[in-house]
């Protein structure tokens, strides 16, 4: 909604869903919030253009001071979370930052390559999933390796779908696809396959 300044604004609203009642956490430049472990968390924008990271009880939607390893954000574009952890990237979608929840440590991982920028992210497990506009790609947080998939993915705390198109469809038609699963707790971890060039120096 428009803002009295030269930004527009917008609200962190809370339904519950069996009353219907509704509540206000936050208004101003904020973004879409996510679930990280115990918390609701969102990004803002202050009135000084710094940027911070909102934080929230996920049972009763109090404000709780923000962990030490978020306080300095930096730049956010796209914002992610998980039972496990919660993750955001940069200005300039080459670096993705990663918090494991609970802990006072940062991952940051970066990219030799413009062409899969950190964005649209999703996390299952101890895995990115991001979207870079031709294709789907898979980061394992543990390894720092990473490598490209041609369909669409999906994830859930727990689970990977991907969505792989059956060759091409006649001029007029429908496409084929085939939907896959794997869950996350079954899964290797992904070694010296690293196509898309995230690294972790930390």
């Amino acid at each position: 909604m428009p803002g009295t300044g030269p930004y527009n604004v917008a609200q962190v609203r809370a339904v519950d869903l069996a009353t219907g009642r509704m509540s206000v956490l936050d208004t101003g430049r904020v973004s879409s919030p996510v679930y990280a472990g115990p918390h609701l968390v969102w990004g803002k924008i202050d009135s000084a253009g710094h940027y911070l990271l909102r934080v929230a009880d996920a049972a009763d939607l109090t404000p709780v001071a923000t962990p030490g390893p978020l306080r300095s954000p930096g730049p956010l574009l796209y914002l992610a979370g998980s039972p496990e952890y919660l993750a955001w990237s940069s200005g300039d979608l080459n670096t993705l930052t990663v918090w494991p929840v609970g802990t006072n440590r940062l991952l940051h991982f970066t990219q030799s390559d413009s062409g899969h920028p950190f964005q649209f992210l999703q996390l299952a497990g101890h895995f990115v999933l991001w979207y870079t506009g031709t294709a789907s790609s898979v980061l394992d947080l543990r390894t720092g390796d990473a490598f490209d998939v041609a369909g669409a993915v999906a994830a859930s705390a727990d689970t990977i779908a991907v969505e792989e198109q059956l060759g091409q469809p006649p001029k007029g038609t429908f496409a084929s696809v085939r939907v896959s699963t794997l869950a996350v707790a079954a899964m290797p971890g992904i070694r010296g396959c690293a196509k898309n060039g995230a690294t972790s120096p930390s």
